[in-house]
């Protein structure tokens, strides 16, 4: 009888921890889930790095200060912007530079600038203007979800801290180097005053022959140092760009109201082939040091950006928040920051960050927030623009000024309601694109989840609105280290503006792999018949085994 009371015992006290673990459980959970907007890539192409947490509900709201995710007056608050950001940027041309199309991207960005009540930037009223790599509004790339999400935030990220500035979206055809560097140049052709670069892949050898394309003097070019922790990325490591880190944002009751840590998954580090600027004087990192500034990266600590092409609104962060954020923020203070290390040249203009990692290295500094100088958040977060100049009287291209403050309904001088009064110093006017040769776009997507037990499965492959697409899909997986083995191809056909499942056969061996794995991330890359590459990476699950009923007699 005792034993038996004793049992009883235990197991009720064994059923009070199980409940006790129920209730606590959710407390101590790591909040939501957080997804990278692009996969891993091969090298010779370059990934976004943003990351956006998925919510049940809307996510932009009526918030008060500090309410996550983010809004305009929030990171206008947070780095002393408030005052300036009412007053100038209707002079600078905030270019940013992404792969792939987001077809809704104007009708995007006015649903999010009508929902925070900053000035309509359209084409229509010369704020807003949409090209592809050669300059042209005839015919876009392939379109991309990823990089879709990705597009929405540079566009809402320049919105939220720099409302009267105008905004040039450059769209490459392929999220290959080669074309996301040729868009760089095409936004330097059109006038742009700040770059903005979201984007980043590793490190190779010959990477010192690509610094051209980032080399624009009298403009500020940024670039992410990306989203992996400790570890340097190109273009980030470029001599010629900011290279931006990222730290986690967060309300508080100091002096300035915020407070901002390293975030744990900004790049930094020691370049392996860039050579030292001569405005870095860090003595352990022989090369470049990645970063040079930084701003809010964490997505716990992420603005509201809206995709209607994604599910509406999301909460994004990354560096790929950072980057933008850095180029308008020069984009108020004017055209002396796109002097080569502007930023080591003012850095009382900075918050210093001190505290926060991004993993182990060899030189403490690189991978930890110190005093001073540091690897994931450069010499610190912006807290103010200083610009040298009168503000551009009349307000923005994008409506004007209503009384000196953002906002207005798009026509109107500074304070009153007349007719909209040219800036002082437009926006440089766009030079005629130069023609070339519009190549095709095309872009991987994910395979369907369940591939039939016989090896085959479906790739998503989309052509731009220019030519049309043809040309060999192949998948190749990555099982120890670098070495890639391939895992099957397949030729396609897509017509221009059009999507299609491209049927791939596996080998017995690789579908027996696969099954032994139960998923696999396979590498696409898409080679087109003009030359045009494209590459992504999804995981590719284990076909489920079918199960048959016994049918009784």
């Amino acid at each position: 009888m005792a034993n038996l009371f004793a049992r009883r015992r235990l197991g009720a006290y064994g059923l009070a921890c199980v409940l006790a673990l129920l209730v606590v459980a959710p407390a101590q959970a790591a909040g939501p889930r957080i997804h990278d907007l692009c996969g891993p890539v091969l090298p010779g192409f370059m990934h976004c790095d943003a990351a956006g947490v998925k919510r049940h509900s809307p996510v932009a709201h009526a918030a008060a200060l500090g309410d996550i995710p983010y809004g305009p007056a929030d990171i206008q608050d947070a780095y002393g912007l408030t005052s300036v950001a009412s007053r100038y940027g209707a002079d600078q041309t905030v270019a940013i530079v992404d792969a792939y199309d987001l077809p809704t991207a104007e009708s995007d960005l006015a649903y999010y600038r009508a929902h925070y009540g900053l000035p309509p930037c359209t084409t229509a009223n010369g704020c807003f203007q949409k090209v592809n790599q050669y300059g042209s509004t005839s015919s876009y790339p392939a379109e991309d979800t990823g990089w879709g999400d990705e597009i929405a935030l540079d566009m809402d990220a320049v919105s939220a801290t720099c409302p009267n500035c105008h905004i040039l979206l450059v769209e490459a055809s392929s999220d290959s180097f080669s074309d996301l560097a040729t868009a760089v140049d095409r936004a330097a052709l059109m006038g742009a005053t700040q770059i903005s670069n979201s984007y980043g892949g590793s490190e190779w050898s010959s990477e010192t022959s690509a610094e051209p394309y980032y080399d624009h003097p009298g403009i500020a070019v940024t670039a992410s140092s990306g989203d992996d922790g400790y570890g340097v990325q190109y273009p980030a490591a470029s001599s010629y760009v900011t290279a931006v880190g990222g730290t986690s944002l967060d309300k508080d009751s100091s002096t300035r109201g915020w407070s901002e840590s390293a975030w744990s998954g900004a790049g930094s580090g020691c370049s392996k082939y860039i050579g030292k600027p001569s405005w870095q004087a860090d003595s352990d990192c022989a090369k470049r040091a990645v970063a040079d500034v930084s701003a809010v990266a964490d997505p716990n600590t992420g603005i509201a950006t809206y995709d209607s092409s994604d599910g509406g609104w999301w909460q994004v962060g990354g560096t790929s928040l950072a980057s933008p954020v850095i180029a308008a923020t020069y984009a108020l203070t004017g055209s002396s920051a796109a002097a080569a290390g502007f930023a080591y040249s003012n850095p009382s203009w900075f918050n210093d960050v001190t505290s926060g990692s991004n993993g182990p290295c060899t030189f403490d500094y690189l991978c930890n927030a110190v005093s001073g100088f540091d690897g994931p958040t450069g010499l610190g977060t912006p807290n103010s623009a200083h610009p040298t100049e009168p503000p551009p009287a009349g307000g923005s291209g994008s409506g004007g000024s209503a009384g000196g403050t953002t906002g207005g309904s798009g026509t109107g001088t500074s304070g009153s309601g007349g007719t909209t009064t040219p800036p002082a110093n437009p926006a440089p006017p766009a030079p005629a694109p130069v023609q070339a040769k519009v190549l095709s776009s095309v872009a991987v997507r994910g395979a369907s989840s369940r591939p039939a037990r016989n090896g085959r499965f479906r790739v998503k492959v989309t052509c731009g609105t220019g030519p049309a697409c043809s040309g060999v899909l192949s998948l190749q997986i990555r099982l120890h280290g670098s070495a890639l083995r391939s895992f099957g191809r397949a030729r396609y056909r897509v017509g221009a503006g059009q999507t299609k499942w491209v049927v791939v056969r596996l080998s017995h061996y690789n579908l027996r792999l696969l099954k032994q794995r139960h998923s696999l991330r396979v590498y696409g890359t898409a080679l087109d018949s003009d030359g045009t590459p494209a590459q992504s990476s999804f995981r590719l699950r284990a076909p489920k085994r079918v199960k048959h009923r016994r049918h009784s007699r």
